[in-house]
């Protein structure tokens, strides 16, 4: 039986039945990437190579790889069958023990994260998703051993879970502390926010832990191990990234904001090399939150500037009281799920978010007048989101079957 070349050959008139070809796939491949190539050689000889044209490069970079796997007989990684594309998320949660003992803080938060993850091999998400646990206190952390050894050898829901979506790591010290050996400040009268030894020593965890995180996602998402996961918070926090990624306003976003604190702030894998060298250059001048608020104000004032993207909801739950400092001032107290991110006290004015956008979306920054849609309202007279998750919704609604029940 000709095949498919050689037919193709006779119909045509060649006259002369081509005796072999290459896979059609192949083939293909090979006309496509001459194609590029010829582009690409073309723009550079005009010089027109711009970023569209350097994502035309990467084009032809993976169509050279698939093709070298079509001729080796694997399977190529473009079109899934390595994953070439990392995975959507990494969750960070750097810990630490208690003070006082019995607190269960990294337990509920781990309980309640797991909720929001699916347990059914056939979810999307299943392997787009995974968490990484740093305990930062090695031998010394019994809540962290403890969950760690239940995720090996459980055979409950939580253990099951945990097992395919975490990884536990011990800091291995590698990123110490430059000055260990500098006086503490006065934590109640510390005007310039200089940090103290164990402040000093949370930045160089942080440092750890984001290294890591690098290379494992597109998005790594910041969590700290005492705040609990609101229903529907990661659900929400996709639908958010996508709004961000897809308005004009917040376009090239460096952060998306969905909590308080050093916690519950998506940022681009990509961006992280830059972060933690701002944040090694200053570990001994400021805590690593108001790092943080420095290195995305930079951010905001580069060309072209990156915006602060905030949700209008809060999804984190802080858990309690018990802090790992010793010294910690009266303060206001914290919100709770799906509290307006409008309003939260510690935050500064350009992380919260924009009330002016309530009428047009739940991601700011936004066009401020609505683009001809009217101001929806549900029975209590709140604002219904026009175009994103609606966070009034049943909690009996099960979007992320089999979920975990909450003890």
């Amino acid at each position: 039986m000709p095949g498919l070349f050689e037919d193709s050959h006779r119909r045509r008139g060649h006259g002369r039945a081509v005796s072999w070809c290459p896979p059609l796939t192949a083939s293909l491949g090979v006309n496509a990437a001459l194609a590029i190539l010829l582009i690409i050689l073309a723009l550079r000889s005009r010089g027109g190579l711009g970023p569209d044209t350097i994502d035309l490069n990467k084009r032809l970079l993976l169509a050279e790889e698939g093709l070298e796997r079509l001729r080796a007989g694997k399977p190529s990684q473009a079109s899934g069958g390595g994953g070439s594309r990392p995975p959507w998320l990494t969750i960070g949660i750097p810990t630490v023990p208690r003070r006082q003992t019995g607190t269960k803080y990294l337990q509920r938060t781990l309980e309640t994260l797991l909720d929001e993850l699916p347990g059914g091999e056939e979810d999307l998400w299943r392997n787009e998703v995974s968490v990484l646990v740093m305990n930062n206190a090695p031998g010394e952390h019994a809540e962290f051993e403890e969950l760690r050894r239940r995720a090996a050898t459980g055979t409950d829901r939580f253990s099951l879970k945990a097992r395919h979506y975490v990884t536990w790591l011990n800091n291995p010290g590698l990123v110490a502390d430059p000055t260990p050996d500098a006086a503490d400040p006065d934590d109640l009268h510390n005007p310039d926010d200089r940090p103290g030894r164990q402040v000093r020593k949370q930045t160089c965890d942080l440092i750890a832990l984001l290294r890591h995180a690098a290379p494992l996602s597109r998005y790594y998402f910041f969590m700290e191990d005492d705040f609990e996961v609101c229903p529907f918070a990661l659900r929400a926090l996709h639908t958010a990234a996508v709004k961000a990624n897809a308005q004009r306003e917040s376009k090239g976003w460096v952060a998306l904001r969905v909590s308080y604190g050093m916690n519950g702030v998506l940022m681009h894998n990509a961006d992280i090399p830059d972060l933690v060298d701002y944040l090694w250059r200053h570990v001994t001048r400021k805590p690593p939150d108001l790092l943080w608020a420095e290195w995305v104000a930079l951010q905001a004032r580069a060309r072209p500037p990156r915006p602060y993207a905030v949700y209008r909801y809060n999804v984190l739950n802080h858990l309690g009281a018990i802090s790992s400092f010793a010294v910690r001032p009266d303060r206001p107290g914290w919100p709770g799920c799906w509290a307006p991110m409008s309003s939260v006290w510690s935050l500064a004015l350009s992380e919260r978010y924009n009330r002016r956008c309530r009428d047009v979306s739940d991601v700011s920054p936004c066009a401020t007048r609505p683009r001809g849609r009217a101001s929806l309202r549900d029975q209590r007279g709140l604002p219904l989101e026009p175009d994103g998750l609606e966070p009034w919704m049943s909690h009996q609604v099960n979007w992320t079957a089999p979920v975990l029940p909450r003890t």
